[in-house]
């Protein structure tokens, strides 16, 4: 039979990692930037998709 005295259990920390990864997993994909679960996160895109400035500057921006 072995000896199990004094030896303390790993599990709390097992699962405190498991939910820091699950919360960082699912708050990237409700912001946008993974999409493993088509439908689910923010409607509007991504601010790294969309452009805050014209690629030609001599059009006339149009509103």
């Amino acid at each position: 039979m072995p000896r199990l005295v004094g030896r303390t259990s790993k599990t709390p920390l097992y699962t405190t990692i498991a939910v820091l990864i699950l919360a960082a997993a699912t708050a990237l994909e409700y912001t946008g930037e993974i999409d493993l679960v088509p439908g689910f996160g923010r409607d509007n895109p991504s601010r790294r998709s969309t452009h805050f400035y014209d690629s030609d500057p001599r059009r006339p921006i149009e509103p």
